[in-house]
């Protein structure tokens, strides 16, 4: 649960992350 909860509420922030780098 703490993955799905981590992952959800990363995912729009690592996606920028990732398109930044």
């Amino acid at each position: 649960m703490e993955d799905s909860i981590a992952g959800l509420s990363l995912d729009d922030e690592e996606e920028e992350i990732i398109q930044l780098e």
